[in-house]
């Protein structure tokens, strides 16, 4: 047999150290043990929309939030490459929708945290579930919007 004069897995290469388990609150995969750290794994995405969190400044809630949160969805779904934006505007426009809708489920009681955007498709779909419960549907709302 022909050693590669590899000594072996490296500790990050040893899958993980805990066991995950999911978090009733907010439905998502959570670490669990003894493990203390300081710093816990993050998405670059998640990253992003946690700082873009801290930069918001509007003060909008109600039917101006609603309208806002629907425009910035507009925005996200119409931009891509295929429509001549760049990787940069796109990522602007995806984080601008988060960050609404994240605001917006707040002030609707709706639990949502930015570290459940890991994969953010995911979590917008669950989140417009959410709001939409509540009688916000913004999938709704953007098709009377594109109808008049």
């Amino acid at each position: 047999m022909h050693k590669s004069g590899c000594k072996g897995p490296i500790a990050r290469d040893e899958g993980p150290d805990d066991t995950a388990v999911i978090d009733e609150r907010n439905k998502v995969p959570i670490r669990s043990g003894s493990v203390a750290r300081t710093m816990l794994p993050m998405s670059m995405y998640v990253d992003i929309l946690s700082s873009a969190l801290d930069d918001w400044v509007d003060d909008l809630s109600g039917p101006a939030l609603v309208e806002y949160a629907l425009g910035r969805r507009i925005e996200m779904l119409e931009a891509g490459p295929h429509h001549g934006e760049t990787a940069y505007a796109s990522l602007a426009f995806e984080i601008a929708y988060d960050r609404c809708l994240i605001k917006l489920c707040e002030k609707n009681a709706i639990s949502v945290t930015p570290t459940n955007f890991a994969i953010p498709k995911l979590e917008r779909s669950r989140l417009e579930g959410e709001l939409s419960k509540v009688g916000i549907d913004l999938a709704e709302l953007a098709r009377r919007r594109r109808e008049s």
